[in-house]
């Protein structure tokens, strides 16, 4: 069983870069689709499920190419200009865009599924700045600042990640 890596993974996506537009471009076009005519919840339960999906289905890619483009950004230290569009920006770009359009005809929060999701895009943020803090500023810590500072960046992601962990793991009763 050959093992595929995630750089291999990218470059196979570069090869399809009319269908990942076709891809983003449906979602996006949904998005705004689903508010055209929008009044009343209740009699629309269908449409909240389908944003729901539609939100799940670009935010995932979107989470996942922002993690990927921030990897590339800050620890390979390539440069944003010779980066694919496509691959790099057109994920993150349509979620914002996707989500923006769903928000303007229903609360988010209303969304089946959505609170996990926010969690989850609170997590990976917090894992990228924690990243961020051991890449980039050990240095700044150890000789600039008191460990009192230390302690208080410490205890405010601790916190944030557990809000994270918590939304992600919460039970429908709740």
């Amino acid at each position: 069983m050959r093992t595929m890596s995630v750089h291999a993974f990218l470059l196979w996506l570069e090869q399809y870069p009319f269908w990942i537009l076709v891809y983003f471009g449906f979602l996006v076009a949904t998005g705004f689709a689903l508010g055209v005519g929008y009044r009343n919840p209740a009699s629309n339960r269908w449409r909240h499920i389908v944003a729901s999906v539609v939100a799940h289905a670009v935010s995932l890619p979107g989470i996942l190419s922002a993690t990927a483009l921030f990897y590339t950004m800050i620890v390979l230290r390539n440069n944003a200009l010779q980066l694919n569009v496509v691959l790099y920006f057109v994920p993150g770009l349509s979620m914002v865009l996707t989500l923006w359009a769903i928000s303007r005809y229903c609360a988010l929060s209303a969304l089946p599924g959505f609170e996990r999701l926010s969690g989850f895009m609170l997590m990976m943020a917090l894992i990228s700045l924690c990243l961020l803090f051991l890449y980039r500023f050990h240095l700044v810590i150890g000789f600039f600042s008191s460990i009192e500072s230390l302690l208080i960046a410490a205890v405010i992601l601790y916190g944030l990640f557990q809000l994270a962990a918590k939304k992600i793991s919460r039970s429908k009763s709740e």
